[in-house]
């Protein structure tokens, strides 16, 4: 079993890695597990896609909702200039 939030903590870490194709592709491979109204549990069985645990889980949606929006920032060159005001910060 593996909880939502674990996976999208790992798209949001490759995303600020610039591994964006790889973060986007774990995304959709999780958000493919949701239930037919697009909610998911606490944990998912990797094997059957079976949810478990507390449902609807707030704590995996928010960590899904933080994922798309890293993956969204990054995709949008967000990298650029997040580095441009961070080396302002340094001067």
């Amino acid at each position: 079993m593996w909880t939502v939030e674990s996976p999208s903590q790992l798209v949001e870490c490759l995303a600020l890695m610039g591994e964006v194709d790889r973060a986007r592709s774990l995304f959709e491979q999780v958000t493919g597990r949701s239930n037919d109204v697009g909610l998911f549990a606490e944990q998912i069985d990797p094997d059957t896609g079976e949810q478990t645990g507390n449902f609807p889980q707030a704590f995996s949606h928010v960590g899904l909702i933080n994922a798309a929006w890293r993956l969204a920032l990054v995709s949008e060159g967000w990298r650029a200039e997040h580095r441009r005001l961070a080396s302002g910060l340094r001067d």
